[in-house]
């Protein structure tokens, strides 16, 4: 068995036909939404199968299949789906109508919060929400930011009272 001398020179070779079996076949994502739902549909109104449809419309055939026996949604972006929809935009609102009340909440109480409001979805994570959510929770909605509390005041008083309390709580509920 011949070996090369240059430990380097098979390194090269090694990363050059890796390199040459990338290249071949499809590049990602040279196909249009278009294209793909053209495809979709012609496969599911039974003018072509998959095969064929995926070569009409010059999609790849593996990612028609994915798309077609639903283990792919179409349109669905990548990563994780949020924990909250529409529930975000509440709990922002709720923020911010606590804040005017002179009662701010800090990062440890939002997040206890996300819990509840999650529990409650029946989408308990079994571990707490992690400062990663937090941090794109404050991103995505830059009107929020974290600020020291000021002393015991009036308002935080008038927070207490039970009427109030009471309106906080039907307002969670909704939630």
């Amino acid at each position: 068995m011949l070996r090369n001398s240059n430990p380097a020179n098979s390194r090269r070779e090694r990363t050059n036909k890796k390199k040459g079996r990338r290249s071949k076949g499809i590049k990602l994502r040279e196909w249009s939404d278009e294209s793909m739902l053209g495809a979709i549909q012609a496969v599911r109104e039974g003018t072509f199968g998959v095969n064929r449809a995926a070569l009409e419309y010059g999609v790849p055939k593996t990612t028609l299949y994915d798309r077609i026996s639903g283990r792919v949604v179409h349109g669905a972006g990548m990563g994780a789906q949020p924990y909250l929809s529409r529930e975000e935009g509440e709990l922002v609102d709720f923020l911010k109508s606590c804040c005017k009340m002179g009662y701010e909440k800090n990062r440890k109480e939002v997040l206890v919060l996300v819990q509840a409001i999650l529990k409650k979805k029946g989408c308990d994570l079994g571990s707490p929400i992690s400062n990663g959510w937090w941090q794109r929770f404050l991103e995505r909605w830059p009107s929020l930011s974290l600020r020291t509390g000021d002393a015991f005041s009036v308002a935080r008083d008038r927070m207490t009272d039970h009427k109030v309390l009471t309106a906080t709580s039907n307002c969670l509920n909704k939630l």
